[in-house]
């Protein structure tokens, strides 16, 4: 959850997730 607030932060990284969404990420813990 922590990188999803973290793309909210950033819309143009939100852009990037909804034409490539990588789950991978959401369970990798930065």
């Amino acid at each position: 959850m922590i990188c999803i607030r973290a793309d909210i932060l950033g819309s143009s990284t939100v852009e990037h997730r909804l034409q490539k969404p990588v789950p991978y990420r959401l369970a990798t813990p930065q």
